[in-house]
């Protein structure tokens, strides 16, 4: 596994032994970030004043694992990216990835669930405008993860929310938000929500 595009390009990522983790592949990434910073997605949804969903941006990188959606983003542009993780094994792995690529002084690592996050900080500008997830599959678990995270002042009221899945699995959008954009990558299915 490895970072596919911008300043860390081609740099490897650890990853735990065993079922803890099931990276999003490096292909599915590819096509993920080619979509944000082309704007296939982002035409006539952005801030105002805003140029991209990625370049600049705050992302939070949920069910983190490996760190690889978040990482990918730094890589690209981003400015901050803050990782919500609660598996021990892939915990040690994500902060040995960071590390690795030297991304400390622009990463915030919480061990915590999705589900049951802590608040964020208005005033540090915790509240992200992208949010990556990649929850376990088959589980049901991000629907009410986008609720917990929004209840607790982690997304903005802009922001894109994309949530990878299995493929043959179907997410529905929580209240007050709505499904813009749907795409399938072999085995997995990527969703795309904003507020409504």
């Amino acid at each position: 596994m490895r970072i596919v595009g911008g300043k860390h390009r081609g740099r490897s990522l650890t990853c735990p032994t065993g079922k803890t983790a099931r990276p999003t592949l490096d292909r599915t990434r590819e096509s993920l970030f080619n979509i944000l910073l082309q704007g296939d997605v982002s035409k006539g949804l952005l801030p105002q004043g805003t140029k991209s969903l990625l370049i600049g941006q705050h992302v939070l990188d949920v069910f983190a694992g490996t760190g690889a959606l978040g990482l990918e983003a730094l890589s690209r542009g981003a400015q901050k990216v803050t990782f919500i993780e609660k598996a021990p094994d892939s915990l040690t792995a994500l902060r040995n990835n960071i590390k690795n690529l030297k991304e400390q002084q622009s990463t915030q690592v919480i061990q915590g669930d999705a589900l049951t996050p802590p608040k964020a900080r208005p005033k540090t500008r915790d509240a992200c405008s992208l949010v990556l997830m990649d929850a376990p599959y088959n589980q049901d678990l991000t629907e009410p993860a986008i609720t917990a995270l929004d209840k607790a002042g982690w997304i903005t009221k802009t922001a894109l929310i994309v949530a990878e899945c299995d493929a043959k699995e179907n997410i529905t959008a929580p209240p007050d938000f709505e499904e813009v954009d749907n795409r399938k990558y072999g085995k997995a299915r990527i969703f795309f929500f904003l507020r409504t």
